[in-house]
This record gives C-alpha cells, structure tokens and sequence, in this order.
C-alpha cells in the first residue's frame, strides 16, 4: 500500500513553491502595469475586435463585399459572413507580419540566404508562430464558408409557402 503522505523533499519543495508565488504578483509600477497591459498587442494576430477605427473600417468594408457576394438572409448568415470578414483580417495581419519579420531579418533585397535566415533562431520563431496563426485563421474563414453554405443549402432545401426551392 502507497503512503499518501509527502515526502520531506516533496514538502520542501510545495514551501519553495509557494514562496515564490507570493512574491510573483506582475508588476508593481504603472509603467509595468501599462507595459503588462499591452503583451497581448504585439502582432494582432490572435485580436478578435478591430485595433482602431481604420481596422474597424476596412472589417465593415470587407463584410460588404462578401455579403454581395455570398448573399446572406438571415442574422446567423449575417454573422458568419461578419467572421469571415474578421478571418480575411487576421491572414493579410498575418502576411504583413512576416514581411516585416523578413525585412528586419535581411534588410530586404540584402543577399541572405534562406538558410542564414533560418539559422537565426528568432526569425524561426517568428514565420513558426505567423504559420501557426495563419493556419488557424485559414482553418476559421474555410470553416465559416462551408458552416455558411450548408446553412444556405439547407434554406433552400426547406420548402416554404409560395417560394420555389
């Protein structure tokens, strides 16, 4: 039968843990606080809301043009078509982040090879995390398209007083 009791070295370790966290408490400045504040801003890539007016503004633009051309009628179409707007967004933020990470890797038009920017652990980090949040924005816009589809399909499968299907 096991001993559910810890062991002195597992005690001292909770203690130690425990100290620590009540000294880690974020920081303590207003600076630090602002600072704290804004880490989830660093690329965009993962806000779900427009960054500022002109972002807002090119989201409704782009919601137009796809409602022209996927016609939604009912609210939950209209959401939809709203998403893929959002998605649509967040791949050319993605594709702009990956130009900007390559011109401050090469200085662009520099002659450095692939394989030197690819030795450059940080460059790999960064086109590893823009792949990453290009393939989930990729994953949510097909996603949304075919969820709109299937809707639209199924809309026009259900027959309805006085509307041809």
């Amino acid at each position: 039968m096991t001993s559910t009791k810890p062991s002195p070295k597992q005690r001292s370790v909770a203690l130690r843990n425990r100290a620590n966290a009540r000294r880690s408490t974020g920081p303590r400045s207003i600076a630090g606080k602002v600072r704290a504040a804004a880490n989830a801003l660093t690329h965009g890539l993962t806000a779900e809301s427009p960054r500022d007016e002109a972002e807002a503004a090119d989201r409704q633009r782009r919601a137009a043009v796809l409602a022209m051309e996927l016609v939604p009628e009912t609210p939950l179409e209209q959401a939809l078509v709203a998403r893929m707007a959002a998605a649509l967004q967040r791949l050319e933020r993605a594709d702009r982040l990956e130009v900007q990470a390559f011109e401050a890797a090469t200085g662009w038009g520099d002659s450095t090879s692939g394989k030197a920017l690819m030795a450059n652990r940080r460059c790999q980090f960064t086109f590893l995390l823009v792949n990453r949040y290009r393939a989930t924005a990729n994953g949510e816009l097909l996603g949304t398209l075919r969820a709109l589809k299937a809707l639209q399909a199924e809309r026009r499968t259900i027959a309805r007083p006085g509307v041809e299907a």
